[in-house]
């Protein structure tokens, strides 16, 4: 199945009495589609919302670009189940309401599910299920159905901080006739509200082939192995995953590097694999500004 991946940060910039708020989106999205491993491209843009966390005017872009993307309709499905916790919210509650689906246009019926209210925060989960159908050239049709599926969590004090994971699934099929193709394909997102100051610098964009970053890192594992050879001398039994977060900047070099899971255990493999991961440098970075990334590296131990 063909995946895409979205990450938004909403930073709240200030809110305004009676309701809204200035808030700057920054959407940086995996195109899997474009080459082998795809590229990673985002937009930043300024944006008004209104009382009910609906967006008022247009989006003020203020760098990047992505093909197709509108970032108002997008931010409707970004918000999600916020503008309805912070009308109000009650432990086990169930509502529905119209949710905008990332992958489609109109508004799908959305049943919303409150779980639990900790720690000044409130705990839930939604779903929406669409299906639509397009015309196209002559007997050619399109026909696609899925679902939205989110895990939410939304701060009381201010009705907008927290973070939200979805995952949205898409079964289509498309042709005419007696020649019909059928295809799966999904979305995963992650959208992370924060408070931020006015004031706060501008975000960067930048655009980076994600197959770059991967021969770089596969080019130097011999380095990585050593970490893990040495460990294995004092505990043969050694085995695990390492995750390594990484930002590359705009000079081709590695920034903030650090192990973000570890079922190995070892932390002595974790900061001799950092280490080398800190030397790795690249021909040119992300051109309007540095990107993040995470590798995992996997470790099976000794043969029997």
């Amino acid at each position: 199945m063909l995946e895409g991946e979205t990450r938004t940060l909403l930073e709240v910039l200030s809110l305004r009495p009676g309701g809204g708020a200035t808030v700057r989106a920054r959407v940086i999205r995996r195109l899997p589609e474009v080459g082998r491993y795809g590229w990673l491209v985002d937009e930043v843009a300024r944006v008004q919302l209104g009382p009910g966390l609906t967006v008022e005017g247009q989006p003020q872009r203020e760098c990047g670009e992505i093909d197709g993307f509108e970032m108002g309709p997008y931010l409707a499905h970004a918000l999600g189940a916020r503008a309805f916790v912070a009308s109000g919210v009650r432990p086990a509650s169930l509502w529905t309401g119209r949710y905008h689906p990332e992958i489609a246009g109109p508004a799908w019926e959305t049943r919303y599910r409150l779980d639990e209210i900790a720690a000044a925060e409130a705990h839930g989960r939604f779903i929406a299920r669409f299906e639509d159908s397009a015309g196209g050239l002559g007997s050619l049709r399109s026909v696609y159905r899925g679902r939205t599926r989110a895990r939410y969590s939304v701060s009381l004090d201010d009705g907008f901080t927290g973070r939200t994971d979805l995952l949205t699934e898409i079964e289509s099929t498309s042709g005419g006739g007696a020649d019909w193709r059928p295809s799966r394909s999904g979305i995963r997102s992650r959208i992370v509200v924060r408070s931020a100051p006015e004031d706060s610098p501008p975000l960067a964009c930048g655009s980076f082939d994600l197959a770059r970053m991967i021969t770089r890192i596969r080019a130097n594992l011999r380095p990585v192995a050593e970490c893990y050879e040495q460990a294995l001398r004092v505990n043969p039994e050694l085995s695990g995953l390492i995750t390594i977060e990484f930002s590359i900047g705009v000079d081709g070099r590695a920034y903030e590097v650090a192990g973000t899971e570890n079922t190995m255990g070892s932390e002595h493999v974790q900061a001799c694999i950092e280490r080398v991961m800190s030397e790795l440098r690249w021909e040119s970075g992300p051109p309007g500004g540095a990107l993040r990334f995470a590798y995992p590296f996997i470790f099976l131990g000794l043969e029997p």
